[in-house]
């Protein structure tokens, strides 16, 4: 049995981003890439990427990294900004091309961000059905 650690349920998603981890060691040269959310909270997020190599991952691994993250909201008109910090790596190269999937911790968010969190998190919620 699994034992949930998160403070906030995530629910599930597939929306795409424009990532682009900080690399202070490589003068401030953000790694920029295309992911996938695939899922969301108040309190963090699950990405998945397919354009992240060997070399970069383990390049990765060495500290904690910041993260910004691009994504147009369920509904929404223009992109939006959130920022965090990666928490954890599965990097996964059994396959033809590696695949990468890395969790993200809201540091601080704003009431707008917040906001915007919140109307992806309804935007994606599954429906009660209606009486009727």
């Amino acid at each position: 049995m699994i034992i949930e650690r998160r403070a906030e349920q995530r629910l599930e998603c597939h929306i795409s981003a424009k990532v682009r981890i900080i690399i202070p060691e490589e003068t401030f040269t953000p790694l920029q890439h295309e992911a996938f959310i695939l899922d969301i909270s108040l309190r963090g997020m699950k990405l998945r990427t397919w354009e992240i190599v060997k070399a970069t991952y383990q390049k990765l691994l060495s500290s904690s990294r910041m993260v910004r993250i691009s994504f147009l909201p369920p509904g929404g008109e223009k992109p939006y900004t959130l920022f965090g910090k990666i928490h954890w790596f599965d990097f996964n190269n059994m396959g033809k091309t590696p695949i990468t999937t890395y969790g993200i911790h809201f540091e601080e968010t704003t009431k707008e961000d917040n906001k915007v969190i919140q109307q992806c998190i309804q935007a994606i919620s599954p429906k009660a059905p209606e009486d009727g």
